[in-house]
């Protein structure tokens, strides 16, 4: 894959984020793909730069797949949860695709910065990790 010339910098800061957590950032890149990928505790932390289809835009994503939707039934407790967690946790938010909650934080990358990249690693990490096991057992079991 050929990456843009306006994305150098910013893959130079998510290579530069995860050597800062102990990572070799050529081990965890999806091939082919502006996309890595690392655990952290029973967490998925996943890094993502992409662009909306109707932008010239590049944004920076990271996210962890953090559980299924839970049954029917127990859905609308579920969100008013995930919805009380949204505005206790600045800069994230749990979001929906395709029958997986995720949660998520993402921003343009025009400006970013390392400090920045490390804060919503290290807040999608510690907060997935958190709340993963504690809202599986309480929605899924």
């Amino acid at each position: 894959m050929t990456v843009p010339a306006e994305l150098k910098p910013t893959l130079e800061l998510v290579e530069k984020s995860l050597e800062k957590l102990g990572h070799e950032p050529q081990r965890l890149r999806i091939p082919d793909r502006l996309h890595w990928r690392y655990d952290h505790g029973s967490a998925q932390v996943n890094i993502e730069l992409f662009q909306m289809t109707e932008s010239t835009t590049w944004y920076c994503r990271v996210s962890s797949p953090f559980m299924p939707l839970p049954a029917l039934e127990r859905r609308l407790e579920f969100y008013e949860q995930l919805l009380r967690l949204n505005m206790q946790y600045p800069a994230i938010a749990f979001a929906l695709e395709a029958e997986q909650i995720y949660l998520k934080s993402e921003r343009e990358i025009r400006g970013m910065d390392l400090r920045e990249l490390s804060m919503m690693l290290h807040r999608i990490a510690l907060i997935s990790d958190h709340y993963d096991d504690l809202l599986r057992s309480r929605y899924l079991d």
